[in-house]
């Protein structure tokens, strides 16, 4: 019986691991990409996949590289000719402030920047922006800087309201799936003269938006195509769920 070897490396961005069998020196290599906290959630399928198709070393990673993947849940889109190809969730973040906040829009770049920890002075209120309070969720974490606002972390929105009350030249980032949770005494600033309603959200006008994209090489092997298939159920909407990201309908297309 061979013997399975399974090496995985975890960090706080990324997830690399790397499943092989006692197979023999020239056996066909297997890379799955899965981005922004997918890949945990895959490492079950995977070890199944391995051990029922031990010719084949197979790499699951959350960071996009040289090698094409057989299988990828990611934001790149894939050649048509090459794999099939689904939208099948995504993941957006508002930007929540006090109503006593004057600002009224934030530019893309600026809504960009505010994500990166880079946003540093209400352009309106020429004052500086105190505190980035991040809902856990949000795609990407800012990063605190040597001379930026301070990043805070925070379970849920439940207290955005009471924060801002008390800090109103502050903000709140909170993901799509928690909107709810930011209660009275708070407003959503739009970007680019865009607010993350659904229609806008979908249509790619709102611009805080990841989509991400489930493509399956043609030629991958049937064990492959199992974890393409199972991927697409209502059992792994739920997963993306969890991790903060909205299912998408086959059905719901993006315009560009």
């Amino acid at each position: 019986m061979k013997k399975l070897v399974v090496t995985l490396l975890f960090s706080a961005a990324s997830v690399f691991c790397c499943f092989s069998a006692e197979a023999p020196e020239e056996e066909e290599r297997c890379v799955i990409l899965a981005e922004d906290g997918v890949a945990k959630a895959l490492r079950n399928r995977v070890l199944r996949f391995t051990r029922e198709s031990p010719e084949y070393r197979t790499t699951l990673t959350s960071i996009p590289g040289k090698e094409k993947p057989i299988l990828a849940f990611s934001t790149t889109e894939f050649p048509s000719k090459e794999y099939d190809s689904v939208l099948l969730a995504l993941h957006g973040t508002a930007i929540i402030a006090s109503r006593v906040n004057s600002e009224e829009n934030l530019t893309t770049a600026e809504g960009r920047d505010m994500l990166a920890g880079k946003y540093t002075v209400w352009k309106g209120a020429k004052v500086p922006l105190k505190t980035i309070y991040v809902v856990r969720g949000v795609i990407p974490v800012p990063q605190t800087g040597s001379k930026g606002p301070r990043v805070v972390m925070l379970e849920n929105g439940r207290t955005a309201g009471g924060l801002l009350a008390d800090e109103p030249a502050s903000v709140v980032l909170v993901p799509f799936t928690r909107m709810d949770q930011c209660g009275a005494g708070t407003r959503i600033i739009p970007v680019n003269g865009v607010s993350p309603e659904p229609d806008n959200v979908f249509s790619g006008k709102y611009p805080l938006v990841r989509f991400y994209r489930l493509s399956c090489r043609k030629d991958a092997p049937a064990g492959i195509r199992k974890i393409y298939d199972e991927m697409r159920s209502k059992e792994f909407a739920g997963v993306l769920l969890r991790l903060d990201m909205m299912p998408v309908s086959e059905k719901t297309e993006r315009k560009k």
